[in-house]
């Protein structure tokens, strides 16, 4: 049995800005039903782009110029508006980073959500407000019939994130897609957040595609890992062997980093490249201490197998 539920295939996005901007280079991966994939790299690596894309949501300047995304088998890129408005909440939802943008402060929390149910048919309106009741309480929300009257100024940062969830996970969709969603709560709601995230795909096999800047965040809920670096995955497997293991020089340098108690101003040195411009040879080169002839030349590519890397050096090792 076939249980991918999305699969991208050499996926670009560009911004038609002056210069146009490359921001995603030929990404490919796949994700399983009830998998935890991590999508991490430095800011401005191509993992919110990506996320986007998914849901057929880049927008003018952006735009997707090649590739393909495969949601529960449907295709994304190229889709008629109409059939992006079916498969968003349905089949693939999103929760953002800042639940105060994304939540509409003029109506209840309770109305919004029933909102999400209605447009994908979810019964009539008793059977709506039952279900917005459930959809609270399971995400942790106590006295959710009170929750449900509620405006979003009227909840804490960690109680809107959850109300987020429970929109994203009203019409039980087959993947959730969350982009950096516990950046602005504090450790314990950011802990409260990932337990139930956690709890979410082993309840009913939700597919998550866990997108953060932050390794250690992304150790604690994920079973595989991706690593973006100036637009392009340059390596892939399952979480536990690549941070045990890790085959690319930019993921050693993350890890270094994300657990050996700097602070958090602490960064890679070097800048990542200009996106607007061809990128000849491996793009970490610049910032590389096993810099060779050859990495300046051609660009390595993943290759094949479980834990897939893209390093000359690692390669010949």
């Amino acid at each position: 049995m076939n249980d991918v539920v999305l699969e991208v295939e050499d996926l670009v996005v560009e911004f038609d800005t002056r210069p146009p901007v490359r921001a995603v280079r030929g990404v490919s991966f796949q994700v399983r039903r009830g998998e935890r994939v991590g999508i991490v790299g430095e800011s401005g690596c191509g993992k919110s782009v990506t996320a986007m894309a998914l849901l057929g949501l880049v927008d003018p300047p952006g735009r997707i110029v090649s590739g393909s995304v495969r949601v529960a088998g449907v295709e994304v890129v190229g889709a008629p508006p109409r059939e992006l408005r079916r498969l968003r909440g349905k089949e693939i939802a999103m929760v953002f980073q800042d639940p105060t943008t994304s939540l509409n402060p003029v109506f209840r929390v309770g109305r919004q959500i029933a909102d999400v149910l209605a447009y994908h048919g979810w019964g009539d309106p008793r059977t709506r407000a039952a279900r917005v009741v459930e959809l609270l309480r399971r995400v942790g929300i106590p006295d959710p019939e009170r929750r449900a009257r509620a405006y979003p100024h009227e909840l804490s940062g960690g109680m809107r994130q959850r109300v987020m969830i429970a929109m994203a996970i009203a019409n039980e969709p087959a993947i959730v897609v969350a982009d950096e969603p516990t950046t602005a709560l504090d450790v314990t709601v950011e802990a409260q957040i990932l337990l139930l995230l956690d709890e979410l795909v082993e309840r009913s096999r939700t597919a998550v595609v866990f997108i953060s800047h932050d390794l250690r965040v992304v150790s604690e809920v994920c079973d595989r890992v991706l690593v973006f670096y100036a637009g392009r995955i340059v390596e892939e497997g399952d979480l536990a062997e690549v941070f045990a293991a890790p085959r690319h020089p930019y993921t050693r340098a993350l890890l270094s980093l994300a657990f050996s108690g700097r602070e958090a101003r602490s960064s890679i040195p070097g800048a990542p490249p200009d996106l607007s411009r061809p990128l000849a040879g491996c793009p970490f080169a610049p910032r590389c201490d096993r810099r060779a002839e050859r990495c300046d030349r051609e660009p390595p590519l993943l290759g094949d197998g479980g834990h897939r890397f893209a390093c000359w050096y690692e390669e010949a090792s």
